[in-house]
This record gives C-alpha cells, structure tokens and sequence, in this order.
C-alpha cells in the first residue's frame, strides 16, 4: 500500500503513473487489482492518460525489444 500526499506541482502524477507500472511489471499484478484513487476529474483524466501512455509504450518496449529513449513522462 502506498499513499502519495503533497502539494500541487510535485510530481504527485508522475510518481503514481510509475508505482502503477511497477506494481505490473514487476509484481505480477492484474490492472484490476490496482486501486489508484484522486479527488479531482482533472487529476484522474491526466493519471489515466499517463498510465495508458505508460503501459502502451512498455508493451512496445516488450514487443519491440527496445525502450524509449525520451523516458516515459
């Protein structure tokens, strides 16, 4: 389990986008065993994209044999 709490411009989206990622990649975990909660429809639209944006390019890397270069931000 893992909480994020801090102000607004932290990196707060990014670093869940990351655990989110982690917790598949490395643990084994279904997308539906994953709770990521938010407080604001802005917040969850742009968390939604980045883990979409995040597992679309680790199954590239998967498949492709090859990372991106650019990072995954």
């Amino acid at each position: 389990m893992n909480l994020i709490e801090a102000s607004a411009g932290t990196g707060k989206t990014f670093t869940i986008a990351g655990l989110f990622l982690r917790l598949i990649l490395e643990k084994g975990f279904l997308v539906n065993e994953i709770l990521v909660m938010t407080f604001t429809e802005g917040a969850t639209a742009e968390l939604k994209e980045r883990i979409r944006s995040g597992l679309q390019a680790a199954l590239r890397a998967i498949t492709e044999g090859k990372g991106d270069e650019e990072g995954t931000e």
